[in-house]
Parts: C-alpha cells; structure tokens; sequence
C-alpha cells in the first residue's frame, strides 16, 4: 500500500468507556468480556457489568460475550461471590 493510500484511510475513531469509573480509550467497536477484563487489569475473581439505564437490570458480561462498544459506556465489577442489586 503506498503513502497516499494510507494517508486517504479513513481515520480510526477512538473513544471512552469507563470500568469501575475509570475512563479507557478504545477504538474497537466490539470486544468481548475477556478483553474488557484483560483491558481494565481485573482478576478472575471479579464479575463484569454492563451498567444499564433507568429501571433495567445491568448486565452481566461473561468472557465469551461480545459487546457493541460506544462513547460513554460503563461497566463496573463485582466479588463473583455476590449478585449486586438483590438483598
């Protein structure tokens, strides 16, 4: 590919998401838990949550799940031993 094929590439758009209120930057539009986990340093003792809005369950992002990433998501972990939200 020469110079000037590379330089009319469109542009790879990077954006935020936050894990545990930390802001990471991604360029990816899909990544599975595992990477999310692998990307935020977080162990295996840990579940990882999609936080929803308003009056919906978060949810739960097993290693092999795949989400859509875009600005502004957030997820947040938990002990695996405890199921957040239910007392």
């Amino acid at each position: 590919m020469s110079t000037e094929e590379v330089e009319k590439q469109a542009p790879v758009e990077q954006f935020d998401i936050h894990i545990d209120r930390k802001p990471y930057v991604v360029s990816q539009k899909d990544m599975t838990g595992e990477g999310l986990r692998d990307l935020a340093g977080l162990p295996d003792t840990v579940d990882l949550y999609l936080e929803e809005q308003g009056d919906v369950e978060d949810e739960l992002v097993n290693a092999d799940t795949v989400v859509k990433l875009h600005p502004g998501m957030h997820f947040y972990s938990t002990p695996s031993n405890i199921t957040p939200g239910r007392g």
